[in-house]
């Protein structure tokens, strides 16, 4: 059985479902080198939980965290 990720707001009011987070693998592939992206499709939150204006929010904080 796989695990599934869903967002905070299709979580709502179901304690049992597994909470993810796009950040760690982002972390991990600057980590290792590689090339990755960001945006809306992926994550609607900032690492530590409020909701992002926009997709050049989270380029910001994906690009604060490679520094």
């Amino acid at each position: 059985m796989s695990t599934r990720c869903w967002s905070r707001s299709a979580t709502a009011g179901t304690e049992n479902a597994p909470k993810c987070s796009t950040w760690p693998v982002l972390d991990l592939a600057l980590a290792r080198g590689l090339e990755t992206r960001i945006g809306l499709e992926d994550t609607l939150t900032a690492p530590d939980g409020p909701p992002v204006a926009d997709n050049g929010a989270l380029v910001r904080l994906a690009l604060s965290r490679a520094a």
